[in-house]
């Protein structure tokens, strides 16, 4: 039954992944291309390809959103939940399928720069690993995701996704306000991404980002299991 369900997940969401896949495969193109243009030309600024590289993954995140956004609102309904409620895998099943779909996403983002840093690697000695960020942004989005689905389930996908955007946008707001008046000395330094990565890499920081992927984890399996208690509450709020 779980075989079933991933099935009808993936064909409701087919568009979306198309989108996702083709606009994947345009920011590698993009960054590949950077790279070797940098290289042939003798300028392989690292300043500048940390610049670049943050935007690239920056629309790498975004892109998965288009399959979260709309994964519980195209089967919101009397008849969806009477369907998921009734079925010999039940609600557990379900939602199941949900989170192992979104969290299969989330993971194809450190693993597909994975390959494009073993790939630019193999050509140039000198390139910016992209791997490492993907997956404290995939982490990240873990946590958003967590949040999104435990509210989108008890009080509707419209309601999820606002909520999830409130957050981001706080956190976004939290990184400007960080760049306006927090330490941007690495900047200043003759090799500002080594400098950075000593930073981040150094006292109670790094102890926080090796923490944040099993945070990550408890919170996602956290979710699923309140979206379970709640899915039948949660039915009165969905449209359709």
């Amino acid at each position: 039954m779980m075989k079933g369900y991933l099935y009808h997940n993936i064909v409701l969401s087919r568009a979306n992944l198309i989108m996702m896949a083709v606009i994947e495969g345009f920011l590698v193109a993009a960054w590949i291309a950077y790279v070797v243009l940098m290289h042939h030309a003798n300028e392989m600024d690292m300043t500048s390809a940390t610049f670049v590289g943050g935007i690239i993954l920056f629309g790498s995140l975004l892109s998965t959103e288009l399959v979260s956004m709309d994964l519980f609102k195209n089967c919101e309904g009397d008849l969806w939940c009477s369907f998921a409620i009734a079925s010999p895998a039940s609600v557990e099943g379900y939602l199941g399928a949900k989170y192992k779909i979104l969290f299969a996403i989330d993971l194809m983002l450190p693993a597909l720069w994975l390959v494009v840093d073993a790939i630019l690697g193999a050509w140039y000695e000198q390139t910016l690993a992209m791997a490492s960020t993907a997956f404290l942004l995939c982490c990240l989005l873990l946590l958003l995701q967590s949040l999104e689905l435990a509210v989108a389930v008890r009080l509707g996908g419209s309601f999820g996704s606002y909520v999830k955007a409130v957050v981001f946008a706080l956190m976004m707001l939290g990184v400007a306000v960080y760049g306006l008046f927090g330490d941007l000395s690495f900047f200043r330094q003759e090799d500002p991404l080594s400098a950075l990565q000593e930073a981040v890499f150094s006292g109670k920081t790094f102890w926080c980002l090796g923490c944040l992927p099993y945070i990550a984890l408890a919170a996602y399996w956290l979710s699923y299991r309140y979206s379970v208690a709640v899915y039948r509450k949660g039915v009165i709020h969905y449209e359709g």
